[in-house]
């Protein structure tokens, strides 16, 4: 009577093996593409809110002197930015550049030839207006964000 001594897997087996470890891996690359732009939707609405808050501060603490405040930049869709500056905007007082994500954009209904900006006064912190920047993911629309900035100063998201 012979013994069958075989050990290890069989071909199939492998394949098999194979084939759900690539599946299981496509769904998880899947699901991970899909919530990018929701993450990416969340964290530069905190960053906006951030930067809104700082010169906020800047301006109440009168810091350098200045009234500060933060310029948002849609002229060209593909290269939107926010940043903050002191006094009256210009490209070259930037203190802080933040490119907008390629995946998202600003809602720019309420901006005036693609830009807006939102100024504070000095010592009380106060915004020249009480405004809302909507921002949204390009791949649907629906999904947005909406920061409120009153004319009393609160920022909320």
């Amino acid at each position: 009577m012979k013994k069958n001594n075989r050990h290890g897997f069989t071909y199939i087996e492998i394949l098999m093996a194979a084939a759900i470890m690539s599946s299981i891996g496509l769904m998880i690359l899947v699901n991970y593409s899909r919530q990018r732009p929701t993450r990416e939707l969340a964290s530069t609405k905190l960053r906006i809110v951030a930067v809104l808050r700082e010169a906020a501060t800047y301006s109440a603490s009168q810091t350098e002197g200045a009234v500060w405040g933060v310029h948002f930049d849609a002229v060209v869709a593909t290269s939107s930015f926010f940043g903050i500056f002191p006094n009256a905007y210009d490209a070259s007082n930037i203190r802080q550049f933040n490119p907008l994500p390629r995946s998202l954009r600003f809602d720019t209904s309420n901006f005036t030839a693609g830009a807006k900006e939102i100024t504070f006064q000095k010592i009380n912190g106060k915004a020249n207006a009480s405004t809302t920047v909507r921002i949204y993911i390009l791949a649907d629309p629906t999904r947005s964000s909406t920061i409120r900035i009153s004319s009393s100063g609160l920022i909320s998201s």
